[in-house]
C-alpha cells in the first residue's frame, strides 16, 4: 500500500503548482497521474508500451503523451470504480447523498461527480500500488468536502461524509493570505479566458475559508496529522518544507 498525502486549501493558494513542482524535484513523491499509469502498467501484461514501461522506460516519456494519458487514467477508473472496498462505497454514498441536496445546474452537479470520482480512483490506486513512494494529490477527498460547503449542501450528510472519508495519511494544508488569493485568481481567469470562472471563486472565497476550516478541524478531530506550508512562500521553500513533513508522517 501506498501512502497518500492530500494538498488541501482554498483555491488560488498554489495547490496545483506545488503538487507539479515537489513531484517533480522530489524522489518518493508521485503526482496521481504518475500513480495511475504505474498502476495502469502494473496490471497489463501484453502490449508493447507495457513491455517498453518493464524495460525502465521513465514514466515521463508516458506522460508527455497527453492523450495517451487521459485514456488510461479513464481506464484505470474504470477497472477500480468496478470492485470498491467497502469504506470507498459508503463514502461514495453519502458523498451522492449530500451532493444531491445542492442546488444547482446539472452540469456542475456531473462535473462534481466526476471530480469525486477523479479523487476516489487515485486514492484506490494508492491503496493498490506497491511502492515506498507518497501519492500527493490535490484534489482528494477532503477538497471535495469543500465543494460541498460552497454549494450549501445539507449540513447532516457533509457531516457524515467528513466522517467517512478515507484517510490519507497526511493533509497539507496551503495557504495564502485573502488579497493574494484573489489576486491570483483574477490573474488566472485572464490568462486562460475563464474570467467568469474566477468571478465565481472570488464570490465564495469567504465560504471556501469557512469551508477549510471546518474540513482541517474534522480531519483533526480523526487523528490524522495536518501540516502546514505558506503558499505565498518561493516554490523551493514550500518544497523543502513539504519534504519534512512528509518524513513526519506517520507509518501505514
Amino acid at each position: 500500500m501506498t501512502q497518500r498525502l492530500e494538498l488541501f486549501g482554498e483555491p488560488g493558494t498554489g495547490k496545483t503548482s506545488l503538487l507539479r513542482s515537489a513531484t517533480a524535484s522530489t524522489a518518493g513523491l508521485m503526482a496521481p497521474d504518475q500513480a495511475l499509469l504505474h498502476y495502469y502498467f502494473q496490471h497489463r501484461n501484453k502490449g508493447i508500451l507495457a513491455a517498453l514501461y518493464r524495460l525502465g522506460i521513465p514514466i515521463d516519456w508516458f506522460r508527455s503523451k497527453r492523450h495517451f494519458r487521459k485514456s488510461v487514467a479513464h481506464r484505470a477508473r474504470r477497472s477500480l470504480m468496478v470492485d470498491s472496498p467497502r469504506a470507498y462505497v459508503d463514502c461514495a454514498k453519502v458523498f451522492y447523498r449530500a451532493l444531491a441536496t445542492i442546488q444547482a445546474r446539472d452540469h456542475e452537479l456531473v462535473h462534481i461527480a466526476h471530480s469525486f470520482e477523479r479523487s476516489m480512483a487515485v486514492a484506490l490506486v494508492a491503496e493498490a500500488l506497491n511502492s515506498s513512494a507518497f501519492v500527493l494529490q490535490d484534489e482528494g477527498f477532503l477538497q471535495r468536502g469543500l465543494s460541498l460547503l460552497v454549494r450549501n449542501a445539507a449540513e447532516e450528510p457533509v457531516q457524515q461524509y467528513f466522517a467517512t472519508i478515507p484517510a490519507p495519511g497526511a493533509i497539507i494544508r496551503v495557504s495564502v493570505e485573502r488579497e493574494e488569493r484573489l489576486r491570483r485568481l483574477h490573474g488566472r481567469g485572464a490568462a486562460s479566458g475563464r474570467e467568469q470562472l474566477a468571478e465565481a471563486f472570488q464570490l465564495t472565497d469567504w465560504q471556501s475559508a469557512q469551508a477549510v476550516e471546518h474540513g482541517v478541524a474534522a480531519m483533526r478531530a480523526r487523528d490524522i496529522p495536518v501540516f502546514e506550508v505558506d503558499g505565498s512562500k518561493p516554490t523551493d521553500e514550500q518544497i523543502r518544507l513539504l519534504r519534512t513533513q512528509v518524513e513526519q508522517v506517520p507509518d501505514a
